[in-house]
C-alpha cells in the first residue's frame, strides 16, 4: 500500500467536486475553516462549473481530480461534496497519474465508489472522512469552539 504523506503548515489543500457541486457562498465559508488554520487552499475547477445538478460533465470533474494530483503544489485532495455521479469519473481518471503522485483524497458518499477505485488500480490508501459540506450546516464559531468531524481528521492526517 502507498501511504500519502502527512500535511504539514502551510501545505495546500486543493478542494474538488467529483459529483454535485456546493452553492459557492458554503464552499468558501467552509474552505476557510481550513485556510484559518495555516493551510493553503486551491479550488478546482469543478467547484466553478454547474450542469444541472452536477459539478461538470464526467469529463470535467475527471479532469479536475487528475489535475490536482498532476499539480506537483497541492498536497492533498479533498472533496467538497458527494451526490451522484461519482461513478461516471471513473472510467475517466488517470490512475497510473494517481500512483504516481500520491497524495491524501478524502470524502465519503457517493465519494466512496472514487476511493475504492483509487485504491484498488493504484494501492494508494484513500480516506473515508468528512468533506466540505459536512459543516455546510454547522456556524463557522461553532467550528471553532467545537471539535468537528474536521478536528477529527486534522489530528488524524494533518501536523498542528
Amino acid at each position: 500500500m502507498i501511504k500519502p504523506r502527512q500535511l504539514k503548515q502551510n501545505s495546500k489543500i486543493g478542494i474538488v467536486s467529483p459529483s454535485y457541486w456546493l452553492n459557492e457562498d458554503d464552499l468558501n465559508k467552509t474552505a476557510r475553516y481550513y485556510s484559518d488554520m495555516g493551510y493553503r487552499i486551491k479550488l478546482g475547477s469543478s467547484n466553478k462549473i454547474k450542469n444541472g445538478p452536477f459539478a461538470g460533465n464526467p469529463e470535467e470533474r475527471a479532469g479536475d481530480i487528475n489535475s490536482m494530483f498532476a499539480d506537483p503544489s497541492v498536497d492533498a485532495i479533498f472533496c467538497a461534496r458527494g451526490g451522484y455521479g461519482c461513478n461516471k469519473v471513473l472510467p475517466l481518471l488517470d490512475y497510473e497519474l494517481i500512483k504516481k503522485n500520491p497524495k491524501i483524497f478524502i470524502g465519503f458518499s457517493d465519494i466512496t465508489a472514487c476511493l475504492s477505485s483509487i485504491t484498488q488500480k493504484t494501492k494508494l490508501v484513500s480516506f473515508h472522512g468528512p468533506m466540505l459540506v459536512s459543516n455546510k450546516t454547522v456556524s463557522y464559531t461553532h467550528l471553532r469552539a467545537h471539535e468537528t468531524r474536521h478536528d477529527l481528521v486534522c489530528r488524524l492526517l494533518l501536523e498542528k
